[in-house]
């Protein structure tokens, strides 16, 4: 047999693969929709075998009630089985597999089945709908599109005469509703906030430039420049006050950003050279 199919055959047959399947009574057959984070996998040294993980954002039994609970599912195999699962597993379609349930939200993998679904079928009609593009529309903050893979909202707002990228982190209304008086509070006071957070991040990243990051030949950095070629980017913002300021460095980390986070409670905690 190509050992290409032999490897499918393996993956996908009624043995399940690496992990024999307890007796029938203990697996079930769910169809459902992927998340749109897609299939992953993992290993963690020295353990030799990967993890696959995926998630189906809505799911049914064998009862036909859909389940918008989200269900995580996780298998232990080789990598080159790991690439293959991944390949035929993306991000919005409807997949059928027999798993062993293995506690509230989550199952193991036994089989991925090769199960036609029907235009019409329910899910077929939810999997449309759910790749639908979703708007939220703020005055403050324009058109804000929901990214389901990150779970955020992101758009464009004006901060202090320039206009850069908000993002919100938020899985549903109440957590969205959260994020946006966190925004709020930020922009309800530009100038004091980008005051803070610029001093934050000359104070803890300025003596850093001049000790590590000078080009050759460069004289050392004062403050107002190093904060005068800070230019923000963009604003993250999450529902318990947390947010992420990420600046452009104007080439003072050759190219790397400026991040600053904090809280609106404490202000800036945390400055870092991201990317």
């Amino acid at each position: 047999m190509n050992p290409i199919r032999s490897l499918v055959a393996r993956l996908f047959g009624p043995t399940g693969g690496t992990t024999a399947p307890d007796p029938v009574r203990d697996e079930e057959l769910i169809t459902g929709i992927v998340h749109p984070s897609g299939a992953s996998g993992g290993r963690v040294p020295p353990d030799t075998e990967w993890t696959l993980r995926l998630t189906l954002e809505e799911w049914r039994r064998a009862d036909g009630v859909i389940r918008a609970t989200p269900l995580s599912i996780h298998r232990t195999l080789t990598y080159k089985e790991l690439r293959v699962l991944m390949d035929r597993v993306r991000a919005g379609m409807i997949v059928t597999v027999r798993v062993r349930l293995t506690g509230e939200g989550s199952a193991e993998l036994l089989e991925l089945v090769d199960a036609p679904i029907p235009p019409d079928d329910p899910l077929t009609v939810r999997a449309a709908e759910l790749s639908r593009p979703v708007t939220h529309d703020r005055a403050r903050f324009g058109t804000l599109l929901l990214d389901r893979h990150l779970e955020w909202w992101e758009g464009k707002a004006a901060w202090m005469g320039d206009t850069i990228r908000i993002a919100l982190a938020a899985s549903d209304q109440r957590e969205l509703n959260a994020a946006l008086a966190t925004a709020g509070a930020l922009w309800d006071d530009q100038a004091g906030w980008s005051e803070r957070i610029q001093a934050f991040a000359a104070r803890e990243l300025l003596e850093l430039k001049n000790e590590s990051w000078l080009e050759e030949g460069e004289a050392p950095v004062p403050e107002a420049e190093f904060r005068g070629r800070m230019r923000l980017e963009s604003v993250t913002v999450y529902p318990d006050g947390d947010f992420t300021f990420l600046h452009d460095d104007g080439e003072l980390f050759w190219g790397h950003g400026i991040q600053v986070s904090g809280t609106l409670t404490e202000g800036p905690t945390d400055a870092d050279i991201a990317g």
